[in-house]
């Protein structure tokens, strides 16, 4: 008989009456001097899982569900646990697992959720957060780092390599992609291992649970107060930032797309809110819209990658990859900027029906 077994070392809070935010805070306390990993599995689902192996699932970003007479301060709480959900359900993936997708899951819950708190901004005690902010910027960026890699690794230097499949500069290259691919993994692994990123998550649980972004004497809103609002303001500044969009240089297209990724957020968060008529065609305009702002991104980051690891000093043949990718890129620049032109248009003409 083939036997399985884990060592579990756990200390386990249940909350037998009275608020949630009384175990994030004694286990934020307990925190001071017992390293704790928050965990999100049950024991029993740790048995199944040896009973019937299976790959860690990829967990997307699901809309909360909000009612148009709930008030603001619910409504973020509903919001951000969703993005907390999705950034924890991702963490087995990368860990344990062998999708790269799962990287990109938890930095899209991690820029959702501090997404969510600029929406609610009016309503936020910033002081409060302070902490918090610094947190979900630091494993943001660790994120980010595997993320521009795997891209690279995974989707442009593959084309590029079937063009070019003896090309000495690029099998160079290649290998120093993926060297630097396994190194940043790691390093995000390491992360997620670390006592801070527990912390931030317990830290995340007590600020919300306690509600402790409440300002003193702070008015009751309604969430719709801050919905359609919201939206039509997001709407207006992508449009003011894209008025120029074929004309302007990459970095000012990207203020773009990062307004087009704000509005986003903002009609998936709120979607529950409109009857489904209002939003069914703006969304996925905006999506295409987003994806070929990504597209153009992903091929400026490219470059950069593709300079940082090779240095100044490399050797001729080396460089040659430069000129190689230098070129690819400008080709699929052209086509990208085409679709944006398209995409731009389409967008353009939708009109907000939030209001």
């Amino acid at each position: 008989m083939n036997e399985k077994f884990e060592l579990i070392s756990e200390i386990e809070l249940e909350l037998k009456k009275g608020s949630a935010g009384r175990l994030f805070a004694f286990a934020l306390h307990l925190n001071q001097s017992i390293p704790l990993n928050l965990e999100h599995k049950s024991k029993s689902q740790r048995g199944y899982d040896y009973y019937r192996p299976r790959l860690p699932a990829i967990v997307r970003a699901n809309p909360p569900q909000l009612v148009r007479t709930m008030s603001a301060h619910l409504a973020l709480k509903k919001i951000a646990w969703e993005c907390f959900s999705q950034l924890q359900g991702n963490q087995d993936t990368v860990l344990y697992g062998v999708d790269e997708e799962g990287v990109h899951q938890m930095r899209i819950a991690l820029r959702r959720l501090r997404s969510s708190l600029n929406i609610f901004g009016s309503i936020i005690n910033q002081h409060s957060c302070t902490h918090i902010i610094k947190d979900l910027r630091w494993i943001t960026k660790v994120l980010g780092q595997a993320r521009d890699l795997d891209v690279f690794a995974k989707h442009t230097l593959p084309s590029i390599l079937q063009l070019y499949p003896d090309q000495p500069s690029l099998i160079q290259l290649n290998e120093k992609v993926h060297n630097a691919g396994r190194k940043a993994k790691n390093k995000v692994r390491k992360a997620i291992r670390s006592q801070r990123y527990q912390h931030m998550l317990l830290s995340v649980g007590d600020w919300l649970e306690n509600e402790r972004w409440r300002k003193n004497n702070s008015v009751e809103y309604k969430v719709l107060e801050i919905a359609s609002p919201m939206l039509s303001k997001r709407h207006k500044q992508l449009k003011k930032q894209g008025k120029f969009l074929m004309q302007v240089p990459q970095k000012q297209r990207h203020a773009t797309r990062i307004a087009a990724k704000k509005l986003r957020y903002a009609i998936e968060f709120f979607s529950h809110l409109y009857p489904k008529g209002k939003l069914r065609n703006f969304l996925p305009a905006l999506t295409k819209l987003s994806d070929t702002l990504g597209a153009l991104n992903d091929i400026c980051i490219s470059e950069n990658i593709a300079q940082k690891l090779i240095g100044k000093q490399a050797k001729p043949a080396l460089m040659q990859s430069l000129d190689i990718l230098a070129n690819w890129n400008a080709y699929n620049t052209k086509l990208q900027l085409q679709n944006l032109k398209r995409n731009w248009k389409r967008f353009e003409q939708l009109k907000p029906r939030w209001d």
